[in-house]
């Protein structure tokens, strides 16, 4: 898909794994463009500097996800490490855009000195609290992760304004309460509804899957393949919805 960008979020557990790592990159460089790591990952010397030489060998884009405001703080000097690697973007929990109000222009001026984006992603709370938080500070995207929002059954791809300002998807797979699994059969399903649901139609994927050995070239072709019949779903729901009010069929 043209306008998606994929990525993955590097796990601790990863880093243990260095050589699997290096093999999963060397495989599928051709379809990963990003990595998305936790702050405090970065913050261990042998961790920076291997994701700093991993960074640069596959010519990636870096995400930093953040859960705590106080990391922001911190970000400018963590940064000054990472001067070769572009920083495509930051996402931050909702506990996080508790204090939005404060940081507001902090986070502008963040997002035009590395020119990235900045989003707030969803976890346990109502569509209202993202809503406040984004409406609060313009500069805020939308992560929607799927997998929170299956578990929390939060149900935010109702909010037409949430899904307006959705710039990145977070795919991970909920199995007997679990997140952060491989997507189950019934994920599947559940994801081609929601896909349809949003209309999603290009931005950063980035999938969160903490076994690394279901991080393979599949996820990346499935996740094609379900979005195409998402897109089918919607135009047929669209096509279902004109003939009801009458209205002539969408070509």
């Amino acid at each position: 898909m043209q306008n998606i960008r994929y990525g993955f979020k590097i796990y601790g557990n990863h880093l243990e794994n260095l050589s699997l790592l290096s093999v999963f990159l060397e495989k599928h460089s051709d379809r990963i463009k990003i990595v998305q790591v936790n702050f405090d990952l970065l913050e261990s010397f042998p961790n920076r500097k291997y994701l700093i030489d991993l960074l640069t060998r596959y010519d990636l884009g870096l995400i930093i996800h953040l859960d705590d405001s106080d990391d922001l703080l911190f970000l400018s000097q963590l940064m000054s490490s990472f001067s070769s690697v572009p920083l495509v973007g930051i996402v931050m929990h909702g506990a996080v855009a508790r204090s939005m109000k404060e940081l507001n222009l902090h986070l502008s001026s963040i997002a035009e000195h590395y020119e990235c984006f900045i989003s707030v992603e969803n976890t346990k709370h109502s569509t209202n609290f993202y809503k406040k938080a984004i409406k609060k500070t313009p500069v805020l995207s939308f992560c929607f992760d799927v997998g929170h929002n299956w578990i929390n059954k939060t149900e935010l791809e109702k909010s037409k304004f949430l899904i307006s300002r959705i710039n990145m998807l977070h795919i991970h797979g909920v199995i007997k309460g679990n997140d952060h699994e491989r997507l189950s059969r019934k994920n599947r399903k559940s994801l081609v509804k929601l896909l349809s649901r949003i209309s999603f139609d290009g931005g950063v994927v980035v999938f969160e899957i903490k076994n690394i050995f279901y991080l393979k070239r599949e996820v990346f072709s499935e996740f094609d393949k379900l979005l195409v019949a998402s897109r089918r779903e919607y135009r047929e729901r669209e096509k279902g919805q004109n003939a009801e009010q009458g209205h002539p069929p969408l070509n």
